[in-house]
């Protein structure tokens, strides 16, 4: 006789080791997450690398972080991540309290690192924090971002206003502009002649500093939308004022902008050659007679 089971008869072919469909399409889709990753980390063009905590040994670098600190990977690897910063800019205490933080997961900082050769390198540092079950951190990924091109743009940015300020306090030229209250909001050039500072102006009414009813009147025109000029004796020198609205970028007047220059020598010129126009002509009447 036959012997009786009750175990299901296989198919042919049947593979009871094969994984649902579902799983492997899981699977697949995290190791192509897990590629992606690394492709992005290894050829990003920002420096990465990834540190463990407590120790802050270095695991793990891209190539842009090597390039950035003039270091090799054999280099940084397993090396302590202080020895990448600049003497007296090591940041593991200040690292070590931003995390204290339960609930804090990131941070970004700047930092200072230092090339083999003592070139510092000044870098916007993002820290995410990897932690475990237990909320403690195990891992940092940072990424680095090298701002040596702009702290020197920032920097020729200041030299050249430097410049510009230098310039501007020679002339016999004062540019200012006004809030919509009529408030200076900024001062600069032909300070020095009237030994006054931006500060002397700033957050001041126009009427506070000069009492003309006409200049004031000329502020409003050009709050208004319209140019206006005036002319004006102030502290015994004459200034010609032109006025212009100033506009954000809809369009809409939010206050003046203004050029004042001395034409006190223009002035005096005239009133010299006036004078001697007139002389003249008196002299020419009275020889007649």
């Amino acid at each position: 006789m036959d012997e009786v089971t009750d175990r299901p008869k296989r198919s042919v072919g049947e593979d009871h080791g094969a994984q649902p469909p579902d799983v492997e399409q899981s699977t697949a889709a995290r190791l192509e997450s897990l590629r992606l990753y690394q492709t992005m980390f290894e050829r990003g063009p920002l420096g990465q690398l990834i540190v463990e905590f407590p120790s802050f040994r270095i695991s793990a670098v891209n190539a842009a972080f090597c390039l950035m600190t003039g270091r090799s990977a054999a280099d940084l690897i397993g090396s302590d991540g202080a020895t990448i910063f600049a003497p007296g800019q090591n940041p593991t205490a200040d690292v070590v309290a931003r995390l204290a933080d339960p609930t804090t997961d990131g941070y970004f900082a700047n930092r200072l690192l230092q090339r083999p050769d003592g070139t510092g390198v000044p870098v916007l540092s993002t820290v995410s924090a990897v932690r475990d079950d237990a909320g403690r951190p195990v891992h940092l990924l940072v990424l680095v971002e090298d701002l040596t091109h702009q702290r020197e743009t920032e920097q020729a940015q200041r030299r050249g206003q430097a410049l510009i300020d230098t310039a501007l306090a020679a002339l016999p030229v004062t540019f200012s502009t006004f809030d919509s209250s009529l408030r200076f909001t900024s001062v600069a050039g032909g300070l020095a002649n009237n030994r006054r500072g931006p500060e002397h102006f700033l957050g001041k009414h126009f009427s506070e500093i000069r009492r003309d009813p006409e200049g004031v009147i000329a502020l409003q025109t050009a709050l208004a939308g319209s140019g206006s000029t005036t002319r004006a004796l102030f502290h015994g020198e004459t200034y010609h004022t032109l006025n212009a609205p100033l506009r954000d970028d809809d369009g809409a007047v939010v206050g003046v902008v203004s050029v004042t220059t001395n034409i006190t020598p223009e002035v005096s010129a005239e009133t010299s050659r006036r004078r001697a126009e007139e002389q003249t002509l008196y002299i020419a009447r009275h020889d007649r007679l």
